[in-house]
């Protein structure tokens, strides 16, 4: 079964945001059996909510992210993982880095869409607008939605 491992900094906000939006679009397309679709953070701590802006944003997006609780990227959950997918490139670096063998299974979510390479902010770092940054992973993952499908399921075959 075809596994993605979303990951941002905290996984409180833009990875358990992408996770959530990812599940709903697969199973609006009929194809939510089999799938596993995560999410973790590089300097998580362990089993905190959602921020109540991602809940919020959530909310907006017919989604429940009220029982999300964080977790912490670990070498289990990337092995599992057909593709993982960073929010900025210091963590696909970081991720690389300390986990070689991941080659060609991460990327940073702009890349993975086929976008020029840019980083997802986070609001609570940069001051930017939770709103906006939740509006800009729903339009990545909504606009490139078979991409994303079909790069986990290559993945998965081989």
């Amino acid at each position: 079964m075809p596994s993605i491992l979303f990951v941002c900094t905290h996984n409180r906000f833009r990875s358990a945001l992408a996770e959530h939006l990812l599940r709903q679009l697969i199973g609006s397309n009929g194809g939510s059996e089999g799938w596993q679709i995560s999410s973790a953070g590089t300097w998580a701590d362990e089993r905190l909510g959602a921020t109540p802006e991602a809940v919020q944003a959530g909310l907006e997006k017919g989604l429940k992210l009220d029982r999300h609780l964080s977790r912490r990227v670990a070498e289990e959950n990337l092995r599992k993982a057909d593709l993982v997918v960073t929010m900025e490139s210091g963590q696909k670096e970081a991720l690389l880095q300390e986990f070689p063998w991941l080659g060609g299974r991460v990327g940073v979510l702009s890349e993975v869409c086929g976008q020029p390479l840019y980083d997802i902010p986070d609001p609570y770092f940069t001051g930017e607008l939770p709103e906006a940054i939740a509006e800009e992973i729903e339009s990545l993952l909504k606009e490139n939605f078979p991409r994303i499908i079909r790069m986990a399921e290559s993945n998965h075959r081989s």
